[in-house]
């Protein structure tokens, strides 16, 4: 994305750009994201949210997001346990478009509320301040996310934690539960700390709580949702912690139609209790939304955790096979084999969007290898080896790509642009986006997943 560098520059610093962030702007286009996390604090703040009522449930979602000076964004997410253990979880993404920031902030469970910057450190490093006097220290992810919230830097410390005055441990389903206890151990002997296990918090379901279930079910089975979905928010708020007001939830919203709100609420529900009936369900959403590798993902759950035999199992087992058959029929590939081969796209493509072309490169040939008509790696090649500065070979696979189908929309945009290079010039990937061609013509058919193998690329805008 070019930048006028007589305008004002982007970073909200009221100067212009050329005598603001021109030379920062240069030395973005080649770090790793390792290196941008690290130099995140010279980035402005875009927005800071946070999931509401944190302060009552003792679990707070923190979204950080900073927009660098070539209008991409950086993004630390923090997973708080307010309670007792602190910072449980956090990680960063780079390089992010704006609908891509939009995308991140979509999949947290809950709606995040808008939050004071300051506050939202407040929050982050109170919590692990308060962790680290009990004996907990924050998540090793944190030497990297830290710096997008300035770890380093003193903070107003402007909310208490810990449960009615001291710590408050509930089990979550990754826990090292035995070794937590026994760091609160000589504070539970004192009657200095609380704590609840799962096996505790099923024993709280009451007879009143399965009839709630039932209820919930007889909606979804008659699919009244709107009734379905009033029963699950007042569950939500009864049992915020338990894992089946967000699988209820997950699953209505799946049975209307909207896939792409069910899928983290299915998530969550499965970090905290994975079931056979979760996983199909979120099979289903991932199908709907051609998603491939995690609805192939989300059955392999389904069939280990219910076994081949089982119901569900063999439903999962039957539609696995109904995939592969279409998918490996015509390309002479074993079900491995074509498995194998998706991942090895997988990763390469990883690798394209990082710009390590050399890598990609190795990647994308290393499947056409056992599927040479494969259109989008020709169509990605194009796009590696012009990064690469190798025109003429560039060209080469995106013209195969448009032989084996002249109607490859990312392989004609692509082949425009790299027309346009010089010998030895390097295509920027500044209006470089993602797209997935043919799951999008098929994205709104009752159809089963589409049998294409890995369908995605990048694309000029």
């Amino acid at each position: 994305m070019s930048i006028d560098r007589y305008q004002h520059c982007p970073c909200g610093s009221g100067k212009k750009f050329k005598f603001c962030c021109n030379e920062k702007y240069g030395v973005l286009t080649t770090a790793s994201d390792e290196e941008l996390c690290w130099r995140s604090g010279e980035f402005r703040i875009y927005e800071s949210r946070i999931s509401p009522d944190w302060q009552n449930s003792g679990v707070a979602e923190v979204l950080v997001v900073r927009q660098m000076p070539n209008l991409k964004y950086i993004a630390g997410a923090y997973l708080v346990d307010a309670f007792c253990l602190g910072l449980k979880d956090t990680f960063f993404q780079a390089r992010l478009s704006e609908a891509e920031v939009r995308v991140l902030r979509n999949r947290f469970p809950e709606k995040l509320e808008e939050i004071p910057y300051e506050d939202a450190r407040s929050v982050i490093l109170g919590a692990i301040e308060y962790a680290r006097r009990i004996g907990f220290e924050p998540h090793e992810d944190w030497r990297l996310s830290g710096r997008i919230v300035e770890a380093e830097r003193s903070f107003n410390n402007k909310f208490t934690f810990g449960s009615n005055g001291k710590p408050f441990y509930v089990q979550g389903p990754n826990d090292d539960a035995s070794k937590i206890l026994r760091t609160l151990g000589p504070l539970i002997d004192r009657g200095q700390a609380d704590f609840l296990t799962i096996d505790e918090l099923v024993e709280t379901e009451d007879d009143c709580f399965y009839e709630t279930c039932d209820c919930i079910e007889q909606d979804l089975a008659a699919q009244r949702f709107s009734a379905a979905q009033q029963k699950i928010k007042a569950f939500m708020k009864d049992y915020p912690r338990h894992w089946r007001p967000g699988f209820y939830m997950g699953t209505c919203l799946a049975m209307q139609g909207d896939p792409q709100r069910a899928i983290p609420l299915l998530d969550a529900s499965i970090k905290i209790h994975p079931t056979a009936e979760a996983y199909c369900n979120l099979a289903g959403a991932h199908r709907s939304l051609l998603e491939i590798p995690q609805f192939l993902a989300s059955l392999e759950k389904v069939i280990e955790i219910d076994g081949a035999t089982g119901e569900i199992g063999r439903k999962a087992q039957a539609e696995m096979d109904e995939f592969y058959a279409v998918a490996t029929k015509g390309t002479g590939l074993s079900q491995d084999q074509y498995r194998d081969n998706a991942r090895e796209f997988d990763t390469a493509f990883v690798s394209l969007m990082k710009g390590l072309f050399e890598e990609a490169v190795n990647g994308f040939n290393r499947v056409l290898r056992l599927q040479p008509n494969h259109i989008q790696s020709h169509g990605n090649l194009g796009l590696a080896y012009a990064g690469l500065g190798d025109r003429d070979t560039a060209l080469w696979h995106l013209n195969r790509a448009l032989e084996l189908d002249p109607r490859y929309q990312p392989a004609i945009d692509n082949r425009r642009a790299v027309l346009e290079l010089q010998p030895g010039e390097k295509l920027q990937f500044d209006h470089i986006r993602e797209v997935d061609f043919y799951a999008d013509k098929v994205r709104t058919s009752p159809q089963k997943p589409h049998a294409r193998g890995r369908t995605r690329a990048l694309t000029q805008s």
